[in-house]
C-alpha cells in the first residue's frame, strides 16, 4: 500500500522464520512454544514469502534475517531452506 501511495519501490529489510513446527504461529517470537524442530516448515514459510514477493515489481529486494548464529531462526546449514533460497535467487525469473 505504501508503494502505491508514493509510487516508489521498496525493500523488505528483515524477514525470518524459526525452524520449528509452529513457525507460522507467533512467527516473531524468539523461541517456539515447545514445538519440535521442523526445518521443512521453515523452508515452506520462506517459499511462501518469496512466492508473494518475487512477482511484485514494486519490491526490489528481500533480505532474510538470521543467516547464522540466531538460534531457532538460523538458515545456514538448513538444507531445505537453502534449497528454497537457491531456487528463488538463482532462477531466471528473479
Amino acid at each position: 500500500m505504501i508503494s502505491l501511495c508514493r509510487w516508489k519501490s521498496f525493500i523488505i529489510s528483515e524477514i525470518g522464520y524459526r525452524h520449528s513446527a509452529d513457525v507460522l504461529y507467533l512467527s516473531w517470537a524468539r523461541y517456539s512454544n515447545g514445538s519440535p524442530p521442523d526445518p521443512e516448515e521453515q523452508a515452506a514459510a520462506c517459499d511462501a514469502a518469496l512466492i508473494n514477493v518475487m512477482p511484485d515489481k514494486r519490491i526490489v529486494g528481500i533480505f532474510f534475517w538470521g543467516w547464522d548464529g540466531v538460534e531457532g531462526f538460523k538458515l545456514s546449514g538448513q538444507p531445505a531452506a537453502l534449497a528454497v533460497l537457491n531456487k528463488w535467487y538463482t532462477s531466471p525469473q528473479s
